[in-house]
């Protein structure tokens, strides 16, 4: 039977000058594939209209590459996201400039292809393939040298059931978009230096939202901040810590539901406040592995 599979990360920018507020570019990526079927949402956050000019999405397996236009995509693919993907927003405009990006799990080194593949597609101003050969080098590795600008990464696998325990040798996913290398991201953190990698970026984060204080109120000894993607709508980020030290990184959305945990987010834990609740996902500080945690 083919496996169900739901994944999510957050766009982060490589290129300023594309912002509606001299900001950073960001946004949110969920991709789902069942069966040669692939589903595409984005969310841009912060991204200027054009007065000229398109952008042009693209998401790979690191085998397979599908290319689209607008928030959602559904169509018929041989794309498999069960290791993670790859994706870029680019600018096209007689040439396709690469401008952000996201990635999850062991596929991160195949951006540099998939922006070749891109850019190749628009200077032959051919209709956007789905399939290119997986064996093309990109001369620019835009993800090793390009300096991260922006928030976050985050992804999770939904295919783990809700209580079943870590694999030591499970392959850690990124909340935060770090420095470090493709090597770290796919080797794993065994050494317990994750949250050393994303540190910079995660203080950047909960000194530059706003403070969400009712989860905070919620979960003692944590902090959490308020990213707005879309006007009244928004998603959580913040840091679990014990004995003054971070344990987890959390990331989650607002819900009314306390029984069942929106599509994108099985597995999660639900967090009761005074208005509502949120879904939370959680990352081990230590190793960058995705955790279950019961908050009481």
């Amino acid at each position: 039977m083919a496996e169900y599979i739901k994944k999510i990360a957050v766009i982060k920018q490589l290129k300023s000058g594309f912002s509606s507020d001299g900001g950073a570019l960001s946004g949110m990526v969920k991709a789902e594939s069942y069966a040669g079927f692939l589903k595409v949402e984005v969310s841009l956050i912060n991204f200027a209209p054009l007065a000229e000019g398109r952008y042009l999405f693209g998401l790979t397996d690191g085998k397979n590459y599908h290319f689209f236009e607008g928030a959602c995509c559904e169509a018929e693919s041989p794309i498999n996201i069960a290791h993670g993907f790859a994706f870029a927003v680019c600018f096209c405009h007689k040439t396709a400039a690469p401008i952000a990006s996201a990635y999850c799990g062991q596929v991160a080194s195949a951006l540099p292809c998939l922006v070749q593949a891109m850019q190749n597609a628009e200077s032959v101003k051919k209709s956007p393939p789905i399939i290119y050969d997986d064996d093309a080098i990109a001369e620019d590795n835009y993800f090793e040298n390009t300096p991260i600008e922006s928030d976050n990464a985050v992804c999770k696998n939904q295919t783990r059931k809700e209580g079943q325990s870590i694999k030591k040798d499970e392959t850690p996913i990124r909340p935060i978009a770090g420095k470090a290398t493709v090597e770290e991201l796919q080797g794993g953190f065994a050494h317990g230096d994750y949250y050393a990698t994303v540190q910079a970026e995660v203080e950047k984060l909960l000194s530059s939202y706003p403070k969400l204080e009712e989860l905070e109120g919620a979960i003692e000894g944590s902090k959490f901040v308020k990213i707005e993607y879309a006007k009244g709508q928004f998603y959580a980020f913040g840091v679990l810590y014990i004995g003054g030290k971070p344990a987890y990184l959390c990331y989650g959305v607002p819900s009314l539901n306390a029984q069942t945990p929106p599509k994108s987010f099985g597995g999660a834990t639900y967090i009761p406040c005074k208005k509502g609740g949120y879904w939370l996902l959680y990352q081990d500080a230590r190793t960058g592995v995705s955790v279950a945690v019961d908050i009481k």
